[in-house]
């Protein structure tokens, strides 16, 4: 007769296997697809917030597209602030982090807001603009005329403004939906925006709309404070 069971071996219950993946198995996962992360680039995607933070250190199997769809992006974009604002990521501090980051690195961004500036109002003047689903694209409203583009040194502060914070969730993810509309239309805009990383076009279309909301925000405290 084989030895009895213990009363505590009894009683133990058996604890149930995890569900998910750790981060081992999703980048094990990945590189069976092809796509090969080593540890360091993916605490890099979590630091950016292009992976979701794990539950239980583990994620969704669902992770491993993810995992390759940030991996492919960096054909596009290598540096991964860019690639955070280039995919677009959930957590809307982290989407700021990588914004104001980007806006540091920026090359020629004078110029590049004058190209974007000029290839709006060119697709803004011919009738009945449509995004990829065929809705109507509306344009942001006309600027108040005192109104004007902060220097590109100061598009971080704008970002980072407390004034702006409630906004920019709802702004940068607008931006997303306007760049898409800007991008489909690029043939009939001579091209011009094919010199501008989309991740850019998007950051410039947040600061237009953050500075004006600043700027407006200041004026109706200015305005309250002269009536007080």
């Amino acid at each position: 007769m084989g030895a009895m069971l213990s009363s505590t071996q009894q009683q133990e219950p058996r604890t149930p296997p995890q569900s998910g993946l750790t981060e081992y198995a999703l980048r094990k996962a990945a590189a069976e697809k092809g796509c090969d992360v080593g540890h360091g680039q993916f605490a890099g995607y979590l630091r950016w917030g292009l992976l979701p933070d794990p539950e239980n250190g583990r994620w969704s199997p669902m992770t491993v597209d993810r995992l390759i769809e940030i991996g492919n992006a960096g054909k596009r974009a290598r540096r991964l602030e860019r690639r955070a604002v280039l995919l677009g990521v959930p957590n809307p501090e982290k989407r700021r982090k990588a914004m104001v980051a980007l806006a540091r690195i920026m090359k020629a961004p004078k110029l590049k807001v004058r190209r974007l500036q000029r290839a709006a109002a060119k697709l803004e003047a011919q009738p009945a603009p449509t995004d990829v689903y065929g809705n109507p694209v509306y344009w942001r409203p006309q600027p108040p005329k005192t109104w004007r583009l902060p220097e590109p040194s100061s598009w971080p502060s704008v970002l980072n403004d407390p004034l702006t914070r409630e906004r920019f969730e709802w702004i940068s993810l607008a931006a997303y939906y306007s760049a898409e509309a800007l991008l489909v239309h690029e043939e009939e805009l001579d091209d011009v925006l094919k010199r501008i990383p989309r991740e850019e076009v998007v950051l410039l279309l947040v600061i237009q709309e953050l500075s004006m909301h600043q700027h407006m925000l200041r004026e109706t405290i200015r305005n309250q404070k002269k009536k007080g």
